[in-house]
């Protein structure tokens, strides 16, 4: 789970799991919690080209638009309604990143001219797979294009 605001409400992303006889899925859910912390509304943004698994969105709010980061590359920027996640903004650069899948990580923090936030990787081999993180930086505005990325991770799992 992660937590994010917006409107200058706390709310938390996560994935529910579900099971299924035949294979698993997960579905991003957003909860928007009260002063007293306990839920006052639960919704489920649903994207048109989602994957089986759904996780690592990472919400935020940009001017009075809820946003989610749906993939790092290419990055695309879902524009959250309701129940419904569209593309706001989509750039396909290619990243140069050495650990792997990208995925998403940490809420974004907007710094002057960019939103910056952690990400993970995923590294499979020998049977097993391997986590790592990194760093990225996009563009404070639409189409919200990568401008930096440590070019390996700066932290790998034991």
């Amino acid at each position: 789970p992660r937590f994010f605001t917006y409107r200058g409400r706390l709310h938390l992303s996560f994935a529910f799991i579900e099971p299924r006889e035949d294979h698993t899925t997960s579905t991003q859910y957003l909860i928007r919690l009260g002063d007293d912390y306990q839920p006052e509304k639960v919704w489920c943004p649903r994207y048109e080209h989602a994957n089986k698994i759904e996780k690592n969105w990472i919400f935020f709010e940009h001017g009075d638009d809820l946003l989610a980061i749906y993939s790092i590359s290419p990055h695309v920027v879902l524009k959250v309604n309701g129940n419904v996640a569209e593309p706001y903004a989509v750039s396909d650069q290619l990243l140069p990143w050495s650990g792997g899948y990208l995925r998403g990580g940490t809420p974004v923090v907007r710094v002057g001219d960019e939103y910056i936030t952690f990400l993970h990787g995923a590294v499979d081999g020998a049977g097993r797979r391997t986590y790592n993180v990194g760093v990225y930086a996009f563009e404070a505005k639409p189409p919200f294009r990568v401008t930096r990325i440590t070019p390996s991770p700066i932290m790998w799992a034991d």
